[in-house]
């Protein structure tokens, strides 16, 4: 996982929970313009909640959108910007949902933190 780890991103992996999590990345394309889009999320393995996600958008011209997704204790999504929604979808660019999903696969469990 790319959790951010400067200064300026609000979201930071010590805000999640210590544990083994699963983790699926869905890859999207732009039915009208060659973007790509990947949407990583990932859970505890104890649940299927998903509880962080990330977003990175290739634009044609070689361009990177990059956003992390955190669900906070009192139920709201925050990204990594500090903007706060109720539904996850709704910090997404709104260009995202014309995106036709194209193929689904799981990716490697992740540790956060110190399990011993």
């Amino acid at each position: 996982m790319f959790m951010n780890t400067s200064p300026e991103g609000v979201n930071q992996i010590s805000d999640l929970v210590v544990g083994v999590y699963r983790a699926n990345a869905t890859v999207y394309v732009s039915p009208d313009r060659p973007y790509k889009a990947v949407l990583a999320e990932f859970g505890p393995e104890s649940d299927g909640q998903v509880t962080f996600a990330e977003l990175l958008i290739h634009a044609p011209d070689g361009g990177l959108f990059y956003r992390n997704f955190l669900k906070m204790p009192d139920g709201l999504w925050r990204d990594s910007c500090g903007e706060k929604r109720p539904n996850l979808g709704e910090l997404f660019p709104a260009e995202l949902m014309s995106f036709q999903e194209i193929e689904q696969m799981p990716l490697p469990s992740q540790v956060v933190g110190d399990r011993a």
